[in-house]
């Protein structure tokens, strides 16, 4: 549990066996006992993954999205390290609530980035 939290959130397994010095076998019967009792942690791949990391990467997620605008979620799965279906699941779990943005396919867009580009089109539209 030390390592997990000291590294904000989000270790491996093998991480979890250097600092405690133990065997494989021993770490993945005591991380499968941990994620089992707490219901704020969970196993993804070799990774243990508290709500506490999830929760400040939906920050983070929101942060970006309220700067750019949009987000592709193929290029956050990049840079979180993360399943594609999985960091969407995560988004998805985390609209209008964390993230303020509106979801379609693997796009994330605000609301003033939709409101802006309808306005464009219809000047172009209106233009032509």
């Amino acid at each position: 549990n030390e390592v997990i939290e000291r590294d904000g959130g989000r270790t491996s397994m093998l991480n979890i066996q250097k600092n405690c010095d133990v065997g494989t076998e021993h770490v993945q019967a005591a991380v499968k006992a941990i994620v089992k009792g707490d219901k704020h942690k969970m196993l993804l791949g070799s990774e243990v993954i508290t709500t506490r990391y999830l929760n400040a990467m939906a920050e983070e997620i929101n942060e970006k999205l309220q700067t750019l605008g949009r987000l592709d979620l193929t290029h956050l799965a990049q840079e979180f390290d993360l399943p594609l279906a999985f960091l969407t699941e995560q988004i998805s779990s985390n609209l209008d609530t964390t993230i303020k943005g509106r979801l379609q396919q693997t796009h994330l867009f605000t609301n003033a980035f939709v409101h802006r580009l309808r306005v464009q089109i219809r000047g172009a539209l209106h233009a032509a």
